[in-house]
């Protein structure tokens, strides 16, 4: 035992032994202590993202954001959380302005992102007034005027497509 080491080269008056030793101690266990609270953060991660799964499942989109956003205080680089806000935001919400942002963040984190690159282009080349009341902007909304089954499922495509991505590992610089 490493403590019982340094305890008896103290002893013997090994005070610079010792404290070599208790540096070495106090490396490891501050290496096994951040290797535990980051494996906490991908565990406590992993069951958001099953409840906005679930949320978005249900259509309670709204649930869905907060969660995600609950991900990114945990980890502000969260690819899929990042994601899928900017497609909530997009097609949920109307807001073109806040999916911009997400999706941005994702191309700053991860500029390979395939599916980040085609949302945001899809964004650009389709802006909403976002100054508009999202009742009013969908009177007028001649490229997006879905129903709400079509918006369920236009959601769901998207979601589908950005966890294919990242699942085959081929959307992230990870």
């Amino acid at each position: 035992d490493l403590l019982a080491k340094t305890d008896n080269l103290m002893k013997e008056g090994k005070r610079q032994e010792a404290l070599e030793i208790y540096d070495q101690v106090i490396q490891k266990e501050s290496k096994d202590f951040s290797t535990l609270i980051n494996e906490l953060k991908r565990i406590k991660i992993s069951d958001l993202l099953l409840k906005a799964d679930r949320f978005e499942n249900e259509e309670k989109y709204q649930d869905a954001i907060k969660i995600y956003e609950q991900v990114l205080q945990i980890d502000p680089k969260d690819y899929r959380a990042l994601t899928n806000l900017g497609i909530l935001y997009d097609i949920v919400l109307n807001n073109d302005k806040k999916a911009l942002e997400y999706i941005d963040k994702v191309l700053e984190i991860y500029p390979d992102s395939q599916f980040a690159h085609i949302h945001k282009k899809m964004l650009l080349e389709f802006p909403r007034k976002t100054t508009v009341p999202a009742d009013e902007q969908k009177k007028t909304d001649n490229n997006r005027n879905l129903n709400n089954k079509q918006k369920s499922n236009e959601v769901s495509d998207l979601l589908n497509k950005g966890n294919k991505f990242r699942d085959k590992g081929e959307d992230q610089g990870s």
